[in-house]
Order: structure tokens, then C-alpha cells, then sequence
């Protein structure tokens, strides 16, 4: 007796290709939306370092004030398209206009992640908030 070989039909393999993408596609998204994700994460951070580096690089400045340091941070931040995102700026000393020259001047700006968030995928792990802090000694005459 002559053994006949037996052929899975095409339609059973069409199957099985539909039950593998079923498994796989979820997971595949979910590597997708964290690359996307954490990709616009590390962007916007560093938009934001970059926004707390010219701050403190205006409030070095002899002369400089609070609100200089200020208005080069709203610019930077508007210009990324992050004005609305209800960042704070921070400015140590206090008072930077009357610091001395050597003294350290520290910026540090800090945004709400859920404010700046792309997808709002809820299962990916995202910090509460980002930001940037920058220091840089006072220049002027010593």
C-alpha cells in the first residue's frame, strides 16, 4: 500500500497567517507608540535644556534682570512650541541683578509631562515632570 501524502488546504495556512498577525500586531504597536513616545520625551527635554541654557546665558549678563532671564525663556519656549504647556521658571538668586560677578546663576525650567504628552498611551511608564536646569557664573568687572 502506497502512502499518500496529505496536504494542508490553502485556506487552513490563510488561517494560521491571520491567528500569528493577531498575536503579534498588538505587541508590535505597543514597541511602536513607546518609540514614538519616549522619542518625543527626549525631544521636548531637549527643547527644554535648551530653553534653561539661553535663560542663563542672558542672566550672566552684567545688567541682566529677572526679567530678561524670563522673556529669552518664553521666547525659546514659544518658538518649540511649548509656550501653553504651563512650564515654571525658576531663577536662583533670586534677585540676579544684583549678584556679584563669580556668583552662580542657576535656571531651571520644569514642564508637566501630561501637558507636552503625544500619544497618552496609558500603559507606557512616563515621568510626572521634565526639565532642564542650567548654571553659569556671573560675568562683570571683578
Amino acid at each position: 500500500m502506497v502512502a499518500m501524502k496529505t496536504r494542508v488546504p490553502r485556506q487552513s495556512r490563510r488561517g494560521i497567517a491571520i491567528i500569528e498577525m493577531a498575536l503579534l500586531l498588538p505587541l508590535l504597536l505597543l514597541v511602536l507608540m513607546g518609540i514614538l513616545e519616549y522619542g518625543w520625551m527626549f525631544w521636548k527635554n531637549q527643547d527644554i535644556n535648551n530653553a534653561a541654557r539661553e535663560g542663563a546665558r542672558v542672566g550672566i549678563r552684567e545688567g541682566a534682570t529677572n526679567s530678561d532671564v524670563t522673556d529669552r525663556v518664553d521666547q525659546i519656549m514659544d518658538d518649540r512650541g511649548l509656550g501653553s504647556s504651563g512650564y515654571t521658571v525658576t531663577i536662583t538668586p533670586a534677585d540676579i541683578f544684583i549678584a556679584d560677578p563669580g556668583d552662580i546663576v542657576t535656571v531651571e525650567v520644569t514642564v508637566p509631562y501630561a501637558n507636552i504628552v503625544l500619544t497618552g498611551a496609558p500603559f507606557l511608564p512616563t515621568p510626572d515632570n521634565i526639565g532642564g536646569e542650567t548654571s553659569m557664573s556671573k560675568e562683570g568687572p571683578q
